[in-house]
């Protein structure tokens, strides 16, 4: 799990705000960046696990499908 969510936020940094060349941090403020782009990755998937929770029936029917 840490490494999908550092992954995702290495390709956040670099491919949307370096890429799109919105800001050019230095190293100290991209390391800040990504921690919070984790943190935020985080607490997305922990809600979503709970959104998931209420479906119910409807993941095992899409899986069906």
């Amino acid at each position: 799990m840490s490494t999908a969510l550092n992954t995702m936020s290495a390709v956040v940094l670099e491919d949307w705000i370096r890429g799109c060349n919105l800001w050019d941090p230095t190293a100290h403020q991209a390391s800040v960046i990504m921690k919070i782009i984790v943190v935020m990755f985080g607490g997305l998937t922990v809600a979503l696990v709970f959104v998931a929770e209420k479906l119910g029936m409807v993941l095992q029917v899409g899986k069906i499908m």
